[in-house]
């Protein structure tokens, strides 16, 4: 456990009285599972802005609190200079006083990223759960994440998709709501015995390839926060050890539950991507480019990644169910607004009754804003209440 005590003390700049806290912990400024190198802190006085080693303070009375004058601990940006400069106030860093500082604002950097990660991750499932009207989308991800964290898959480099589909059939099978014609479907076939790779392939024939939905796109999102968490962790490890393909295995065989169109699991990809580049603290070009990576040339061309893209109005988008226009329309409203609400108001206008467009644009702009930004707007009543992000990442 982590104890702060707090001393008075004068800073060796302005000699003026100042306060500082001194943090006993095993490793309390250090990379988890790092060794705490020993070194104190270099903060900073609130009076004269100097910085200095903690050992530098001469130290007049223990244990003061309630009091403004705090030496506060310096920002990153601040230690990065120190760093770079190799000094500070004129001296030189020893060794271990740069070990410390290394040490201190790579996991300062790793804390901001988490912090980042855990407010985006849900913002995306709380956002997609607000914007889906009717509520079976955002359903099906809860089974996705209860089945995730139930089962222990969480750290492996496999999902129990066999164990997912049961919950999705037996969600059918107890009066669930907002299914979607596809998903009866293979239901319906499952339920008779087929198992669900077959009443798949079967559906898709019986609809002529009518099976490029966008529904199965947000379902598997509790799969990306857990990705995203797993890279936020270990970014070099997952560099270098095939990542994409083992994101792209995920969200594939989840999608081919019940959806065998390429589309179908094309967007599904390109959701997730740009949802999970999202939660890493990417830029919006930089996740939607991402996410392009996984569409068609003509569906590039009309999310504006391509040389010459062209210009899509409102009067462009498209009212239909297909996972390229869907997501399309999606993009477009959250460029062409100014905050999630009006993102999520304006592309539920386009679509009615209907949830294609509006569910991902939930999703999208929730991994954009972050829950801290919407909450007001989605409210505290949740689906996930008991299953929180921190789980997955």
């Amino acid at each position: 456990m982590t104890t702060i005590v707090n001393y008075l003390g004068k800073c060796p700049h302005c000699l003026q009285a100042s306060v500082t806290s001194s943090i006993a912990s095993t490793s309390s400024f250090c990379i988890a599972g790092e060794e705490d190198v020993g070194e104190p802190l270099l903060v900073m006085c609130n009076k004269c802005l100097s910085l200095s080693w903690r050992t530098e303070i001469e130290i007049t009375t223990e244990d003061v609190s309630d009091t403004d004058d705090w030496w506060t601990e310096g920002s990153v940006n601040k230690y990065k200079k120190v760093l770079k400069d190799n000094q500070v106030n004129g001296k030189k860093l020893t060794k271990t006083q740069k070990q410390h500082l290394e040490q201190l604002v790579s996991s300062r950097e790793r804390w901001r990223r988490q912090d980042v990660l855990d407010d985006r991750a849900k913002g995306c499932l709380r956002g997609m759960e607000y914007a889906d009207i009717h509520g079976g989308t955002s359903s099906m991800a809860l089974l996705v994440f209860q089945s995730l964290i139930e089962n222990k898959n969480i750290g492996k480099d496999k999902i129990d998709y066999d164990d997912i589909g049961r919950r999705y059939l037996e969600w059918y099978n107890n009066n669930a709501i907002d299914t979607g014609v596809v998903n009866a479907m293979v239901f319906d076939l499952v339920n008779e015995g087929v198992s669900f790779n077959e009443a798949s392939i079967q559906v898709d024939k019986k609809l002529h390839g009518m099976t490029a939905s966008s529904r199965p796109a947000c379902r598997a999102l509790p799969i990306t926060v857990y990705l995203a968490g797993a890279i936020n962790k270990n970014p070099d490890k997952w560099q270098y050890s095939g990542s994409a393909k083992i994101f792209e295995n995920f969200i594939e065989r989840e999608t081919r539950l019940t959806h065998k169109h390429l589309h179908a699991s094309q967007i599904s990809k390109a959701v997730n991507m740009i949802c999970m580049r999202l939660m890493l603290d990417y830029s919006l070009d930089e996740s939607i480019k991402a996410g392009g990576d996984y569409t068609t040339p003509k569906t590039r061309v009309n999310l504006g990644l391509t040389y010459k893209p062209i210009e899509i109005t409102r009067k462009d988008l498209k009212n239909t169910g297909y996972a390229d226009d869907a997501l399309i329309a999606a993009i477009w409203f959250i460029r062409n607004t100014d905050s999630f609400e009006e993102a999520v108001k304006e592309s539920i206008k386009l679509k009615g009754k209907s949830s294609y467009c509006s569910v991902l644009v939930g999703a999208i702009g929730g991994a954009l804003y972050g829950y801290f930004d919407i909450e007001n707007t989605v409210g505290k009543n949740s689906i996930f209440e008991y299953f929180h992000t921190e789980y997955l990442t």
